[in-house]
């Protein structure tokens, strides 16, 4: 009976991992619905906080630059994590893009535990009783585990801002898909789906339009480094790297290796129109996105949580027969 829960939960916490950015709230009975127009409007009207983790610190005019080009749908300010508990305990009109944590800690030896991190979209209150019951949740943005970050969650399952475990997430954790680049690009589709007021989930379905694939079939696809990773049992990173080949053998059409600082710059300069994998690992999924850099509109994405830890090939080739069947 035990080992049927621990299933259940499981497959529960994969279902939030299919989309790596998404908006809206998923409920108990795995649901998706759409912030309601009141919930919108409060929104709408609200100064969004974003405190700066330790690993952007040194971008913040950058990130600045980021938040006023791509978020429209409030107003915004940027603060150091030293300053987010004293907007969380004011009554000011503040809506939050804070690091959050989802977990599940076992009791029985014959489990682990696993972890997500994620950047959560959120107000006080809320005004439908399917919604968490003391917050209204807008959206996230799931970030990609280091060895750091799964030691860092240990402890974190009660959820208080202020406590000095959760500010390690800030000073102390880093994440592999976390930069100003990759950062433009979430915010880019969450402000776009937020200020359509209409909530579309970039959930393991890719694009239904076979035309935005047929560019891929000439242009290259950039893949950060990172994806290369590769993790023991115990969620250890390894010396040893994938073989880039391998993961790429069934993908017919061009690709190039980046560093996720140089993809980063890619992004923002802004020069050129291309196409690149955003690819992100918690505890227990894998999810991959691809991404028209000209305006951060998704093309394709997939999740999978069978086979470990690594990146797999398998992504590639989907993409690739979707490619092949856009172009006949």
């Amino acid at each position: 009976m035990r080992k049927i829960i621990f299933f259940l939960i499981v497959l529960f916490f994969f279902n939030l991992t299919k989309a790596q950015v998404y908006v809206g709230y998923n409920n108990i009975s795995d649901k998706y619905v759409d912030p309601n127009n009141k919930d919108l409007e409060r929104l709408k009207s609200s100064t969004t906080i974003f405190a700066l983790p330790n690993q952007l610190l040194d971008y913040e005019d950058e990130i600045e630059k980021i938040f006023k080009e791509v978020w429209t749908v409030s107003k915004f300010e940027i603060i150091k994590y030293n300053d987010l508990n004293g907007y969380l305990n004011s009554n000011g009109n503040y809506s939050f893009l804070t690091l959050d944590v989802l977990g599940y800690r076992n009791s029985y030896n014959f489990f682990s535990s696993f972890y997500q991190i994620y950047f959560n979209l959120w107000m006080n209150g809320n005004t439908r009783k399917v919604w968490s019951k003391y917050n209204a949740t807008y959206g996230r943005i799931n970030l990609s585990l280091t060895e750091e970050s799964v030691e860092i969650c240990k402890g974190l399952f009660k959820k208080d801002l202020a406590s000095d475990s959760y500010k390690k997430l800030y000073t102390k954790a880093t994440f592999f898909n976390l930069t100003p680049g990759f950062l433009r690009t979430y915010l880019t589709v969450m402000n776009k789906v937020l200020s359509n007021d209409k909530i579309i989930f970039y959930v393991n379905e890719g694009v239904k339009d076979k035309e935005k694939f047929i560019p891929l079939s000439k242009e290259t696809l950039y893949i950060p480094e990172y994806i290369l990773v590769k993790y023991d049992k115990s969620k250890k990173i390894l010396k040893e790297k994938l073989d880039i080949k391998e993961l790429m053998a069934d993908y017919p059409y061009k690709w190039e290796l980046i560093s996720s600082d140089d993809l980063s710059k890619k992004i923002l300069e802004k020069n050129e129109k291309f196409y690149y994998v955003v690819y992100s690992i918690d505890d227990i999924s894998r999810s991959y996105s691809v991404y028209n850099s000209s305006n951060s509109e998704l093309i394709f994405a997939d999740a999978d949580n069978k086979g470990g830890f690594d990146a797999k090939s398998k992504f590639f080739k989907s993409l690739g027969k979707k490619i092949r069947k856009a172009i006949k």
